[in-house]
């Protein structure tokens, strides 16, 4: 129905925003729509901050990783090495203890009067210790000589030895060579006297040995290998 005359039309969106309340109402929602683009912008650069972060951390702890990486690879070759150089230290050890223990001769050794006494109570109380008496102008204590350097040589955990018969004891009969003194942790354990007597005529060092062996003196467990 058509308005009369004199009646004021309603109004509209367009007249309303351009009144006193429009405005209002415009600046507001232009001071929403700030805030909101504000807040986006700060939300923007807190995760470009915390990216920025997050990577500077990852390299960080990526060079931390890799420092104690190579720590690790130095703390590595140095027990490697220090396993190496205990393990050397201990084989020298237990060599020398095993010498000690089980000392090797493999000869006929030349006695004189001063190292005679010396020659038997400074060795280890485990080794066996043979020493025969001799002199040079007996032909049979010769052949117990050369007898004795190849037992020597096979039997290289007994102490072989040999001196002057007079040297040893000034008061001593030759009849009773040639002889051999069997000493053991510092003790005489036997005298074997007239030693020719239980032997062959042509005797070697196989008879000499079967003879050791026969009187409990030498035994198998003695002998080293070739």
């Amino acid at each position: 129905m058509p308005n009369e005359v004199g009646d004021v039309p309603p109004p509209t969106m367009h007249d309303y925003n351009t009144g006193p309340k429009g405005v209002i109402a415009d600046y507001k929602e232009a001071k929403e729509k700030m805030i909101k683009r504000l807040e986006q912008e700060r939300q923007q650069k807190l995760q470009i901050i915390e990216q920025s972060t997050f990577q500077v951390k990852t390299l960080k702890d990526e060079e931390e990783e890799k420092k104690n990486q190579m720590e690790d690879e130095d703390d590595e070759d140095f027990l490697k090495k220090y396993r190496q150089q205990k393990m050397e230290e201990f084989r020298k050890q237990k060599a020398q203890v095993t010498q000690k223990s089980n000392p090797m001769f493999g000869r006929l050794i030349q006695l004189s009067r001063a190292d005679f006494v010396s020659f038997v109570e400074q060795e280890n109380h485990d080794v066996l210790i043979i020493i025969h008496l001799h002199e040079n102008h007996i032909r049979v204590c010769k052949r117990v000589s050369e007898a004795l350097e190849d037992l020597a040589q096979k039997y290289k955990r007994v102490k072989f030895g040999e001196i002057l018969s007079r040297d040893a004891l000034a008061s001593f009969d030759e009849v009773a060579l040639p002889a051999l003194l069997v000493y053991k942790d510092n003790r005489l354990m036997t005298a074997l006297l007239r030693l020719a007597d239980d032997l062959p005529t042509h005797f070697d060092m196989d008879d000499l040995e079967d003879f050791l062996v026969r009187q409990e003196i030498l035994h198998p467990s003695f002998s080293v290998p070739h």
